[in-house]
């Protein structure tokens, strides 16, 4: 089985960090830290490979760079994930139901029936 790293720019990508709090929190968001190699091995789709497969595959992945830290292979995103704080991003919805009573509301157009049946109710 050869490791290619797609998976692994999988689970650095913009779209797996939005849902994927494991990650985002080892990495601390936008905040970047590295994240040791081994805890990448432990997922269940990287056990079947070696330590060193593991660790070429970094060396081609397009998102992330691999350091030495404390003499521990770590990666790190090339690009910091850009956290949007839910809270304070809540907009309320543009679409509303109208009530009839907004002050742009218009009523529907009238047929001349409807037109004349209209002004005899207030023709004195």
């Amino acid at each position: 089985m050869i490791l290619t790293n797609s998976q692994i720019d999988h689970y650095f990508s913009e779209e797996n960090l939005a849902t994927d709090r494991f990650l985002l929190k080892k990495m601390r968001g936008h905040e970047n830290l590295p994240i040791p190699v081994h805890v990448i091995h432990d997922f269940q789709k990287m056990k079947p490979f070696t330590f060193e497969e593991l660790l070429k595959a970094l060396g081609r992945s397009r998102s992330v760079n691999i350091i030495e830290k404390d003499k521990v292979f770590c990666m790190q995103r090339k690009t910091p994930f850009i956290t949007v704080d839910k809270k304070k991003s809540k907009s309320k919805s543009t679409k509303r139901r109208g009530t009839g009573y907004e002050e742009y509301f218009a009523d529907a157009p009238l047929t001349p029936a409807e037109f004349e049946e209209e002004e005899d109710l207030y023709s004195l």
